[in-house]
């Protein structure tokens, strides 16, 4: 399907998120820019505000991360 590799790839994604702790509350740290309109808390995000940012950023970055099948 040309995509090789994805499973190895979330996974050295996840360590790296793991090795500095970022599922982890820190006080003070301030969060990403790209989600500065969602709440601290995970768990109060609405579903609908989720899956609206999901789909607008998935579709600007399908041409960068689509691989053409041969």
């Amino acid at each position: 399907s040309g995509y090789h590799g994805s499973a190895e790839t979330v996974h050295s994604i996840l360590n790296d998120l793991m090795q500095v702790d970022v599922f982890t509350y820190t006080r003070g740290r301030e969060g990403h820019p790209s989600f500065k309109k969602f709440k601290s808390n995970i768990l109060d995000i609405d579903y609908r505000d989720l899956f609206a940012w999901a789909k607008k950023h998935l579709n600007e970055w399908k041409g960068i991360y689509e691989t053409p099948c041969k």
